[in-house]
């Protein structure tokens, strides 16, 4: 998947419900999905998007070296080789 077609699928799955489309977004901890990570550090994140016309699902990778590793990583509140954590929305 190309870094700008990532980027789009990435805010639209994180966006909350609505904010997407130019609607008023309520802050949620509903997750959004599940993070792991894999025994060579890349995280997975499976992503789910549902509601206001909203319907996807995405699976985003991180490998180590990443631009957005550690972003990522900070979201989780860290995260060990087979762990697995809810993903809550970005603000």
């Amino acid at each position: 998947m190309s870094r700008v077609l990532r980027r789009a699928v990435l805010a639209m799955m994180l966006a909350p419900s609505g904010a997407a489309f130019g609607q008023q977004a309520t802050p949620s901890d509903t997750p959004i999905g599940t993070a792991r990570m894999l025994a060579d550090g890349t995280i997975v994140l499976d992503l789910v998007a549902r509601g206001r016309g909203t319907i996807g699902d995405a699976r985003l990778t991180y490998p180590l070296g990443d631009p957005q590793y550690q972003a990522i990583l900070r979201h989780l509140g860290g995260l060990q080789p087979g762990e697995i954590k809810p993903v809550r929305p970005f603000p």
